[in-house]
């Protein structure tokens, strides 16, 4: 898996899916660890 940085946004080539699960843990772990809690980009915060 590669990753890289463009400006504001981040980009990665996913090989396979077993990448693609990593990379799901890892954001997860990044906004866990960022708010103090879980929460999705879905969700509006208030």
């Amino acid at each position: 898996m590669r990753s890289g940085k463009d400006g504001e946004y981040y980009f990665v080539t996913i090989e396979s899916d077993e990448e693609l699960e990593k990379l799901k843990e890892l954001t997860l772990k990044k906004v866990r660890a960022r708010n103090g809690k879980l929460s999705y980009a879905s969700q509006s915060s208030k």
